[in-house]
């Protein structure tokens, strides 16, 4: 029993406990005296059942075998977010069907090769499946964005995963939260800004990437360098003074860092894109022109 424990993280099932020779007598006191805690049906801890990695592990007991960890809760067992809101998401694989226990959300549906890992003998979805299947369920994109920029996948995963759940359900949702993620964005008003860029049909840039022949790492949020035009975003919570007080100086440092170098930049504020896109856009058209016109002479 203690070896079964430190093995499953202090949770365990009543079968479990009564192959281990516990007799049900002692169950049911360890139980109703609060030593041991009821999770799920059928699915005990030693621990604090309102602890996510208790409550994760005794989603999967409970789901049984073929049943893999999805959404939030995969994403909180790999590292990225830090809690894990609302129900454990668990696939379970038809035709099995169980009855959701409170704390539990199902999806009757089987996970393809490729889109499952194990951690700590737990199956779960890699994080891009994770994060295209929270789009699926109508979640903001803020997961996928986060998954990319803190390095725990790539764009190029993406298709790979679309391609094997090419059929489920609210595939367009997760097509659509795959491309506005194509140029890698920073933060939702920068995946705003892309989508405004390519349904004008303004093309190649390239978004947070390294500036050729500047010192330093200044990443411009949009760049076209075929004629070193730089566009940054002021997004006003990345520049609150009361929450990062040097924020608004290394902006300007990195504008100085771009001009020196013969960078020509752009500077609209979320207001600005967010209620007068069509000037923001008209105006990028004009300087593109006037710049692509300067270089062709």
């Amino acid at each position: 029993m203690v070896a079964m424990l430190a093995v499953q993280q202090e949770v365990f099932l009543r079968p479990q406990a009564l192959a281990a020779g516990i007799p049900r007598q002692r169950i049911d006191y360890m139980t109703r005296t609060g030593r041991w805690s009821l999770v799920l049906p059928g699915v005990l801890t030693t621990g604090n059942p309102a602890d996510p990695v208790i409550r994760i592990r005794a989603a999967a007991l409970w789901a049984g075998q073929g049943s893999v960890i999805g959404g939030r809760a995969a994403l909180f067992c790999a590292g990225l977010i830090s809690k894990v809101v609302g129900p454990v998401d668990v696939f379970v694989p038809p035709p099995r069907r169980r009855r959701e226990p409170n704390g539990v959300r199902v999806i009757r549906a089987a996970v393809e090769r490729g889109d499952f890992t194990v951690r700590d003998g737990i199956f779960m979805t890699t994080v891009e499946r994770s994060c295209l299947d929270l789009a699926r369920w109508g979640h903001r994109n803020d997961y996928l964005d986060l998954a990319l920029r803190r390095r725990f996948t790539t764009v190029h995963e993406l298709p790979k995963s679309l391609n094997r759940s090419a059929r489920r359900r609210g595939q367009v949702l997760a097509r659509r939260a795959a491309s506005d993620v194509a140029k890698n964005p920073w933060s939702p008003l920068e995946r705003d800004f892309h989508r405004r860029l390519r349904d004008a049909g303004i093309d190649r840039w390239v978004a947070n990437s390294r500036a050729t022949e500047v010192p330093g790492m200044v990443l411009p949020d949009v760049a076209f360098e075929d004629i070193m035009l730089a566009i940054e975003i002021d997004g006003r919570r990345y520049h609150d003074e009361m929450t990062d007080p040097e924020a608004f100086e290394r902006d300007h440092e990195r504008q100085l860092a771009l001009q020196r170098a013969g960078w020509t930049v752009l500077r609209f504020t979320r207001r600005q894109i967010e209620e007068t896109p069509d000037l923001v856009i008209e105006t990028i058209k004009m300087m593109i022109a006037r710049l692509r016109l300067g270089a062709a002479r």
